[in-house]
């Protein structure tokens, strides 16, 4: 070591005053890692940072550190062979622990001449002057390393210097502004990495953006990676001391796991999400559409190519508006006996797991209270099946005789399923449309004036 304070010296006092072409740099403390509960390693990295060329002529370092983190133990530091990318002739050949001193001291060999110094690369990390390892007789305390250079003569300091392209002299061109400690993880040494629950176990309708995945809290420093089926999901993310949440996940699996970065501390959260994806809704279709007459029950309604559980049977009478049809939960068929005449349509709310509700496409029953005559208006619009489009009011039945003049207002087409009547006189002038794959049931006979 006092050969070390001797070249220190030297260095000094050889500083040269004159206008020098010197480069600028940057030596940098990074890649620390608690590799167990006693050893702690990390770079030390130099950095050319201008145009000009970076030949070394010498490198020692004073780093000081926590204290705390001895934790009553004795502190062992090391330089890991092979580790260093400077010429061999001025690899830092020792490392020291001054315990009294708080302080790592590296030492310098002798200054090689001219042109026989490490070139120092621009850009990346630069060339790696070493790597440190300190390894304590106990298991280090829980506090931050806290490693920060010293550039004091006493307890040690640091020192760079570089030969001059211009006088070839070995110049001091130390500034402590260039050496930085942001490349640290500087961990929180030996504190177990706390356990929060994981939550969100759910379903969600396939094709939606999925559900959320929660953890209950989350620790500063501590990075967090959530899993699907074993798998990581996106990126780690950085707790914040509050929850977290993965939005959006589909269909898995899902734990996180968590480490204290820089160091072999790890653990796995409490608890698991299982997220399983619902397939649509599927309504179906009602089948039994008929025409009856008042006091007659309708045929048996039954809903068919739904996908889903059956909530409940709706019916509406004359377009008033559909209404539950109490104690019908789970249903397949459906049949009753209307209570008044007109045009009754009957349907099933259907829904999936987490899907939302659909309606089965409805069937229609026209219930008519004795046979009648009716006359065409098309009042209203063109449909057959609307009530006001007649005279007298309601939509005809299975006995109904029909009646279209050629001055109604519109002239009918039968667009829906399910319609009945008993004879149809077409008057000279006038025209029925049944659209394409619609039925209209004739009991009698179809007569065109």
């Amino acid at each position: 070591m006092n050969k070390a304070i001797l070249l220190l010296s030297w260095i000094m006092t050889c500083t040269c005053l004159l206008k020098a072409q010197v480069p600028s740099y940057q030596c940098s403390l990074t890649n620390d890692s608690l590799l167990n509960a006693t050893v702690y390693e990390f770079d030390i990295y130099l950095n050319n940072t201008s145009a000009t060329t970076f030949e070394l002529g010498n490198f020692q370092a004073g780093i000081v550190l926590n204290s705390v983190i001895l934790n009553g133990g004795t502190l062992n530091a090391e330089i890991l062979p092979g580790s260093s990318e400077l010429n061999s002739n001025q690899q830092p050949a020792a490392v020291v622990f001054s315990a009294s001193d708080n302080c790592l001291k590296i030492a310098p060999k002798s200054p090689p001449s001219f042109n026989g110094g490490t070139l120092i690369p621009s850009g990346g990390a630069g060339s790696r002057i070493c790597r440190l390892r300190l390894t304590n007789t106990l298991p280090f305390g829980p506090a931050k390393p806290n490693l920060a250079f010293n550039f004091s003569v006493f307890p040690y300091n640091t020192v760079v210097s570089a030969f001059d392209r211009t006088t070839q002299l070995n110049v001091n061109i130390t500034l402590a502004a260039s050496h930085l400690v942001a490349g640290l993880n500087n961990p929180l040494m030996n504190v177990p990495v706390a356990a929060y629950a994981v939550s969100g176990s759910g379903a969600y309708c396939q094709g939606s953006p999925g559900i959320a995945v929660s953890l209950s809290n989350s620790e500063s420093e501590i990075r967090y990676q959530l899993k699907k089926n074993g798998s990581g999901d996106g990126g780690e993310v950085t707790g914040t001391g509050n929850p977290l949440t993965w939005p959006d996940r589909t269909a898995g699996f899902y734990i996180v796991t968590a480490r204290r970065a820089g160091t072999y501390l790890t653990n796995i959260m409490s608890g698991d999400a299982t997220i399983t994806a619902d397939d649509p809704t599927l309504g179906g279709s009602i089948t039994g559409g008929t025409t009856i007459f008042l006091g007659s029950s309708t045929d048996t309604l039954r809903i068919e190519d739904q996908f889903g559980t059956i909530l409940s049977w709706q019916k509406q009478v004359d377009g008033s508006g559909f209404t539950d049809i109490p104690a019908t939960i789970g249903l397949t068929s459906y049949q009753e006996m209307p209570a008044s005449p007109g045009v009754w349509e009957y349907r099933a709310t259907v829904k999936n797991g987490s899907c939302q509700q659909e309606y089965a496409v409805p069937a229609i029953v026209v219930v008519s209270a004795v046979p009648l005559t009716r006359s065409w208006t098309g009042t209203i619009d063109e449909k057959w099946n609307k009530a006001g489009n007649w005279s007298p009011t309601g939509v005809p039945g299975m006995s109904d005789d029909v009646i279209i003049p050629a001055t109604a207002a519109n002239m009918p087409v039968v667009r829906v399923q399910g319609l009945y009547c008993n004879e149809v006189l077409v008057k000279s002038g006038a025209s029925l449309t049944i659209i394409p794959g619609i039925v209209l049931t004739v009991n009698g006979s179809i007569i065109l004036e």
